[in-house]
């Protein structure tokens, strides 16, 4: 794979999670930090996500990619 789809990916699954968040956390803000090796430092500005709360986001946003597919 290429590194421009590489890089295509990421910011598509970027967008997926910013409106992920915006959906189940309406008023938090994400701030995605920096890079680590392959993958993205992701926080909430002003709070702590639970366990569940991750498995939460995670469905949702499995569910979002596969309604584009």
């Amino acid at each position: 794979m290429s590194e421009y789809t590489i890089r295509r990916y990421r910011q598509s699954l970027i967008l997926g999670l910013i409106g992920v968040i915006k959906k189940l956390f309406p008023d938090e803000q994400l701030k995605i930090a920096y890079s680590i090796l392959d993958g993205l430092y992701c926080e909430l500005e002003d709070s702590l996500i639970s366990s569940r709360e991750a498995q939460k986001i995670q469905a949702h946003l499995r569910d979002w990619v596969l309604a584009d597919q």
